[in-house]
């Protein structure tokens, strides 16, 4: 009775064997749900993708602001030294300089409207008897080109963008 009892078992584990053999080859063989399987793979790099198109606009935004305001503040500097007004006559050499950039910083933050989201905000001016050259620098924080680059470099830490402009 106890071989029977075994045989009983064996002849049972071997039908679920079976079976779920058979269940494999079912689930391999069949091209009903490939749309579904493929869509689980790769909706989270849909999603990657289109956070990153998301980050990429928002640093071009940024940049074009950031340049348009450099661009605002070069020529208001330019207009004030032409003008040559009471505040400005009397001074002279690095005194003049020093006025000049102080006005270009005021008028850049009263038109850049997005100093919240950029790091490490460099602002200076170039000027020379012809020629006033803005330049700025920072970096943006980003969230899904982070996440993009830890997947992709395995990297740490936080992801910047740099903005130059020159």
């Amino acid at each position: 009775m106890l071989f029977a009892g075994r045989a009983l078992i064996r002849a049972r584990a071997s039908a679920r064997k079976r079976r779920a053999r058979g269940m494999f080859a079912r689930f391999y063989e069949d091209r009903g749900g490939n749309i579904a399987i493929l869509f689980t793979f790769l909706v989270g790099l849909l999603m990657l993708f289109t956070g990153a198109a998301v980050d990429y606009t928002r640093y071009n935004a940024v940049r074009a602001d950031l340049m348009e305001s450099m661009d605002a503040a070069g020529l208001a500097m330019a207009q004030i030294d032409a003008l040559n007004g009471p505040d400005i006559s009397s001074l002279t050499g690095t005194a003049r300089d020093s006025y000049l950039k102080d006005q270009g910083k005021k008028f850049f933050y009263e038109n850049f409207k997005h100093a919240s989201l950029v790091q490490n905000l460099s602002i200076d001016f170039d000027i020379t008897p012809a020629t006033i050259t803005p330049k700025a620098s920072g970096s943006i924080k980003t969230l899904f080109l982070h996440i993009g680059e830890n997947l992709l470099n395995n990297l740490n830490g936080t992801s910047t963008h740099a903005l130059d402009s020159l």
